[in-house]
């Protein structure tokens, strides 16, 4: 793509896409110079518009792109859910363009584990036959990972709360099989506790000190919270006391933010 000239706002020369669903048009994004090469869009519903704006021609300018139906679709809610392709009623030896959006909640991790894996094509150029990983079920997405061949892909954890599977194959998609179990991973909250009046040793980058007003601050990141700690000669007691060698104060303490 070359389309006018790079800038940080597209206005004169550009390539628009737009998500047309029930007739409405939402604009997913305009770009400029050589901005949208190796973008990757999704419409929510079944229809894309795409607009080149010019005010004038400019010799060399051009683009292209790739535009892909799906002929089968499912969105995915379920923290454990098997993926299996082809999935049924599929047309034996047609192309195989298909479309899982994955979704975790808020407060979990996405695991993927192939129990089974043989898409064929190069296990170094997946574009014949590959499986694609976005971020993102819609707009502009970004490309996480790709897997191809008939080698076991290993398992792998993703932060992004909402992911594409999109599997395209050429018309020979007999034997071209994965099965994936997808999961959900509940991540653990970190807490931080905040004690008083000991001095402090050389600990991990976890810790934090603050030597204002003459004492000690130390802020020591838990994940169980129903452990004693010591810190040269300072016993916490999580929310109870601390005692700092023979000294015990009887302030108790609670998780703060940082």
């Amino acid at each position: 793509m070359k389309v006018g000239a790079e800038a940080a706002v597209c206005e004169s020369n550009y390539v628009s896409v737009f998500d047309v669903n029930d007739g409405t048009e939402t604009e997913l994004g305009r770009w400029c110079g050589a901005q949208g090469e190796e973008l990757w869009l999704l419409s929510a519903g079944s229809s894309l518009l795409v607009r080149l704006h010019t005010d004038r021609v400019i010799d060399g300018d051009y683009f292209d792109a790739n535009y892909v139906s799906t002929n089968c679709q499912f969105d995915v809610s379920e923290p454990n859910t098997q993926i299996i392709s082809p999935p049924e009623g599929v047309v034996l030896n047609d192309q195989l363009r298909c479309l899982w959006r994955l979704q975790v909640p808020s407060n979990s991790e996405a695991h993927f584990h192939f129990r089974e894996f043989n898409v064929q094509g190069s296990d170094h150029n997946c574009e014949t036959n590959g499986l694609q990983l976005f971020s993102g079920t819609s707009g502009q997405l970004t490309h996480v990972d790709t897997f191809c061949g008939s080698e076991t892909p290993s398992n792998a954890t993703y932060k992004q709360k909402q992911l594409t599977l999109f599997l395209d194959t050429d018309e020979f998609n007999t034997d071209k099989t994965f099965q994936l179990a997808f999961s959900a991973t509940t991540i653990r909250p970190t807490i931080y506790y905040k004690t008083r009046g000991c001095r402090r040793r050389t600990l991990d980058e976890s810790e934090k000190m603050d030597s204002s007003h003459g004492h000690y601050n130390s802020w020591i990141r838990l994940s169980e919270p129903h452990v004693v700690k010591r810190l040269n000669g300072c016993f916490i007691l999580i929310g109870k006391h601390q005692q700092c060698g023979s000294h015990r104060t009887s302030e108790s303490f609670e998780p703060v933010a940082v």
